[in-house]
C-alpha cells in the first residue's frame, strides 16, 4: 500500500502526499511547509473548479433534453 501512496493514482492520494510531507516541514522549514499547504489547496480548489463545471454542463445538458421532450410529450396521442 505505501508504493501506492508514492506514486499517486488519483488527486486525493496527490493531496494526501503534499499534506504528509507539509507535516514532515512543520518544525524543520516552516516557509516550505506552508509552500507544500499552499500547494494542497490549490489542487484541491482546482478539482472542485473542475467539478462545478461538469456539474453546469450536465445541467445544461438536462435542460436541453428536456425541452426537447417536452414537444414530443405534447404531440404523442394519449390512449384511453
Amino acid at each position: 500500500m505505501e508504493n501506492l501512496l508514492k506514486f499517486p493514482i488519483s488527486r486525493a492520494h496527490l493531496v494526501y502526499n503534499i499534506v504528509k510531507k507539509a507535516n514532515k516541514f512543520e518544525e524543520i522549514d516552516e516557509a516550505l511547509a506552508i509552500r507544500f499547504y499552499k500547494e494542497a489547496i490549490k489542487l484541491l480548489l482546482d478539482q472542485r473548479k473542475t467539478q462545478d463545471d461538469k456539474l453546469r454542463s450536465l445541467i445544461k445538458l438536462n435542460h436541453v433534453l428536456a425541452s426537447k421532450l417536452k414537444p414530443e410529450k405534447k404531440s404523442s396521442p394519449t390512449r384511453g
